[in-house]
């Protein structure tokens, strides 16, 4: 349940669930990144939105889950959160476990943490308990500085920057030394040298600190300028090891079912493509993909994953084996068979997953 209309059927639980959901998938989408299904996040529900000292109702979540889908991408990646976004009654220096709980809407070292204390225009930021108040960021110099317009583009190269975050793609704000401000500067290109910045997409930085055109299928690996390592490629392809850490070859990964491919008589883990594993227990070993409800899996490395919205869990009580389950929610069946485990914001009560209620005192931190 994601949206305003069901604010009077959802549970703390599910509101929880659905405004941490949306923060974090319309976070990945700013920061160009893929978070998966977001499930971590919501691993703390209720008590990551309604622990004691926040202000959160359900109602104000569930519209800000709503908010989140559009929220400028300037402004988050200006650390910025909604108006919406809940805050809590604890001042700078009180315990907390989640940063809802805090005024400042920070809680540092969390869990058994302290809110930190906001600062204003002008005040150094880096220090650890301190943050920016609302509407502000720690820029250049480690002080606090407005954030911009949330509907204001990127600045273009050339023009004025008072952070990476101010220019456009490909791009960052070069500040001369004690600077306030500075000027959006590409990265660099192939061909051109590496020594201060790194080299735009597309390009790596070779032992010769020149920025090169990353090889493709079959070409050499390129060498890392700071490794000394074969381990630079066209995005989508890996590097197989030759006879030296200098040495590679660049290579397409392979598929589902496929062999993994192999460099001196051993497996090579990274040579199956994205969201496959190779399999080493396998003869030969084999790449596969994350098991469905009811397969096998193992918690160990490189053992066998679960496929998104399942988890790896015990099969029996002596834990003998492992088997993917499915992640159940509200009223879902949890007894023995069903093959389903309660989300951790749900308890199983009767066989059927149920909301848990937040924690009514924050954790015990003593020692």
């Amino acid at each position: 349940m994601t949206g305003s209309s069901g604010a009077e059927s959802a549970s703390r639980a599910e509101a929880c669930i659905a405004y941490l959901t949306a923060a974090c998938k319309r976070g990945a989408e700013c920061g160009g990144y893929d978070p998966g299904d977001c499930f971590a996040f919501t691993r703390a529900c209720p008590d990551a939105t309604f622990a004691p000292g926040s202000t959160a109702t359900v109602a104000g979540l569930l519209a800000c889950a709503d908010a989140y889908a559009t929220f400028s991408c300037t402004a988050i990646n200006h650390y910025q959160a909604p108006s919406c976004a809940p805050t809590g009654t604890l001042e700078g220096g009180e315990h907390c476990d989640f940063s809802v709980q805090c005024a400042s809407q920070t809680c540092v070292g969390a869990p058994c943490g302290a809110c930190a204390k906001s600062v204003g225009v002008g005040e150094p930021c880096t220090f650890e308990g301190v943050v920016c108040a609302a509407g502000l960021y720690c820029g250049p110099n480690a002080k606090c500085v407005a954030a911009p317009d949330p509907g204001a583009p990127p600045e273009q190269v050339g023009e004025a920057c008072t952070g990476n975050v101010d220019c456009p793609t490909a791009s960052y704000c070069s500040l001369p030394p004690a600077a306030n401000a500075g000027t959006c500067t590409q990265y660099p290109d192939a061909g051109e040298a590496c020594t201060e910045e790194p080299c735009r997409d597309g390009n790596y930085c070779g032992p010769d600190e020149t920025c090169h055109a990353l090889p493709g299928d079959g070409a050499a690996c390129g060498v890392d300028a700071l490794t000394g390592r074969a381990s630079w490629c066209v995005t989508g392809l890996f590097c197989s090891p030759g006879a030296t850490p200098a040495e590679g070859t660049c290579r397409t990964p392979q598929s589902e079912g496929q062999p993994c491919l192999t460099s001196a008589g051993a497996p090579v883990l990274t040579s199956c493509a994205s969201g496959l594993r190779c399999d080493a227990s396998a003869m030969p070993p084999l790449c596969l993909g994350a098991g469905g409800v009811g397969e096998g899996c193992s918690e160990l490395p490189g053992g066998a994953t679960c496929k998104s919205g399942s988890e790896c869990e015990c099969a029996d009580d002596a834990c003998s084996t492992s088997v993917c389950k499915r992640i159940g929610y509200a009223g879902d069946r949890c007894d023995d068979g069903s093959l389903t485990i309660c989300h951790p914001a749900f308890a199983c009560a009767d066989g059927v997953c149920v909301p848990r209620e937040p924690e009514t005192e924050t954790d015990d931190c003593t020692p």
